[in-house]
């Protein structure tokens, strides 16, 4: 009898899905998944992955569906090549969750807590390494740096609950661990602060306010810089292009990420040490990744961003 219930409810589960895709096929028609910008880089790398864990290594799935739910500028059909013998199977939990992130257009796959995770590593490494452009990249011997990718520039001031600041005591306790486990003769950061958001997004902003809010994180980097300097290492930052954000992302002794896609991906396809904050809800599959708690700085305890005074108390001095 229990069979027979659990069995309906399966069916009325799935029946549930579908009509959800369905709607959500018919209302996104046409649309494309995202442009070839920097600021979807992330977001596209994030529906490939969860679209290669639905097909579960199977070429052919895969290669029906692809070009549904990929950009071509980016991406070719040489992604054929990557090793679909790697087999896997996925919980029913799993792929109801994916499924419906790829037809909402969600773009926070790194956030789920998801069994399949542990299946993702090899693909993205192989994603990173081939279909993302290597024009002029930087060949630098990053492998004693920690490399910090921060995202500041539309968030956090739009208040995306996928994004927030960390504390200084955070950078600390990273930069402790790593200069304890390994010798670190740089720290760099990654920050281009022009992101503006979707223009699909209610929360895109103007040129105008792009350019407060690129003040503002100019004034956070100034506190944690100054925060971090008892360490006595050389820190700097950089606005990369795409590919030379990936080289360090993959190649730095150390990455630390505290949310976002295009940063987590980057680091994923390494095997160097990265640290995380518990904001992105990562599954610790790998031993080269460290996770440090309760850091962060969370929306509703802010009154205002732009008050550099009230943020000198969130992020600590």
């Amino acid at each position: 009898m229990n069979y027979i219930i659990l069995f309906i409810l399966f069916i009325v589960i799935i029946a549930i899905i579908t009509t959800i895709c369905i709607i959500m096929n018919i209302r996104n028609k046409g649309k494309k998944i995202a442009d070839s910008n920097y600021s979807n880089y992330g977001n596209i790398i994030d529906r490939m992955v969860s679209l290669y864990l639905l097909c579960e290594g199977d070429r052919n799935t895969f290669k029906k569906l692809k070009m549904k739910y990929f950009n071509e500028n980016i991406y070719s059909d040489d992604i054929f090549l990557f090793d679909f013998d790697y087999r896997f199977k996925i919980t029913l939990s799993d792929r109801i969750i994916l499924t419906i992130q790829l037809f909402f257009y969600n773009s926070a796959f790194w956030q789920f807590d998801l069994n399949c995770k542990k299946h993702m590593y090899k693909f993205i490494d192989f994603v990173i390494n081939n279909y993302i452009s290597r024009d002029n990249i930087t060949r630098d011997d990053i492998s004693n740096t920690i490399c910090i990718h921060i995202r500041c520039s539309d968030t956090p001031f739009n208040r995306s609950t996928s994004y927030n600041l960390v504390s200084l005591h955070f950078y600390k306790k990273a930069i402790q661990y790593a200069i304890s486990v390994k010798k670190i003769n740089k720290i760099v950061f990654l920050l281009c602060s022009a992101h503006r958001g979707s223009k699909n997004d209610k929360k895109y902003i103007t040129i105008e306010k792009s350019v407060k809010n690129q003040d503002m994180c100019n004034h956070y980097m100034n506190i944690y810089m100054t925060g971090l300097r008892e360490y006595n290492i050389p820190i700097e930052i950089k606005c990369n292009n795409i590919s030379n954000d990936f080289y360090y992302l993959k190649n730095a002794g150390c990455s630390i990420v505290t949310s976002g896609s295009f940063g987590l991906y980057g680091a994923y396809a390494s095997n160097n040490l990265l640290i995380l904050s518990d904001n992105v809800k990562n599954n610790n599959y790998r031993n080269n990744i460290i996770v440090i708690h309760d850091n962060i700085i969370h929306h509703t305890n802010v009154k205002n961003y732009y008050d550099i005074y009230e943020m000198k108390k969130h992020i600590g001095v």
